[in-house]
């Protein structure tokens, strides 16, 4: 597979030497002629890039007889498969984009009148626990898994169950918009209190990612630690023995 041209960032086809170790995935297929090692992988470096990847594998040319399938990736951790492709497609790896020009749109805070929500204007490059680490210079938080290698390229889509679940529900319940980039190349901004984007906001939010577009950024309602005052939590960590794993196992099987 050829190069696409007018991309700013990386390109790596599989007979290229930085190939290896970038096509890992958690998940492979079973079919033997059907592995998941994309014939194309790119790093966009902004929206720009994602944008001219969408329009060339979406157009027929003499050059480029046949349209092909983008694999959306930031982190990886999609054990089905889904943020991988197979060798007539092209696998985009968001999880390097550089900095954008403006500071305020890789992450930016704006407090709610409330005293205790703000929104954070947020790439979607970032791992979690960087995400959570600048939400905590910030006097901020905000549920999410506690993976730290997962992004949120693919947490805000799919749920965002974490030790913080009880009391302030999922990752998901916080998003207000998606940043996404349709099969046109361009983007627009799909918000959850826009009645007129209800089908396609709620179909990113439980769909994965890659399904119905490629998202770049996001908004998310995020708690300021000052309304919550006084708020303790408990963290437990229990080391497994083969003794209390047999234990438990037997616990769970007797309840199945």
């Amino acid at each position: 597979m050829n190069y696409i041209p007018d991309v700013t960032g990386k390109q790596f086809t599989s007979s290229d030497p930085g190939y290896q170790g970038t096509e890992r995935q958690y998940a492979t297929s079973s079919y033997p002629d059907r592995h998941l090692n994309p014939g194309l992988i790119i790093y966009p470096v902004d929206v720009q890039d994602v944008s001219t990847v969408i329009k060339y594998a979406s157009t027929v040319t003499s050059d480029h007889p046949t349209r092909q399938a983008i694999a959306v990736r930031t982190g990886g951790h999609q054990y089905s498969g889904a943020s991988s492709t197979t060798s007539d497609n092209i696998q985009l790896d968001l999880s390097q984009l550089a900095p954008d020009p403006d500071p305020n749109n890789d992450f930016h805070i704006t407090p709610n009148s409330d005293g205790r929500t703000a929104i954070v204007h947020t790439s979607i490059r970032w791992k979690l626990k960087d995400f959570i680490n600048m939400l905590s210079a910030q006097h901020c938080f905000v549920p999410t898994g506690q993976c730290s290698d997962v992004h949120l390229g693919g947490h805000v889509q799919t749920g965002g169950y974490g030790q913080m679940t009880r009391s302030f529900g999922l990752l998901a319940d916080r998003v207000m918009a998606f940043y996404i980039l349709g099969a046109d190349g361009n983007q627009r901004v799909v918000k959850r209190d826009d009645p007129n984007d209800s089908d396609l906001f709620f179909g990113l939010l439980g769909g994965s990612p890659g399904n119905l577009g490629v998202i770049t950024h996001t908004d998310i309602q995020v708690y300021q630690d000052k309304g919550f005052a006084g708020s303790h939590a408990l963290w437990a960590l229990h080391a497994y023995t083969p003794a209390k794993l047999e234990k438990l196992l037997g616990i769970l099987t007797k309840n199945v």
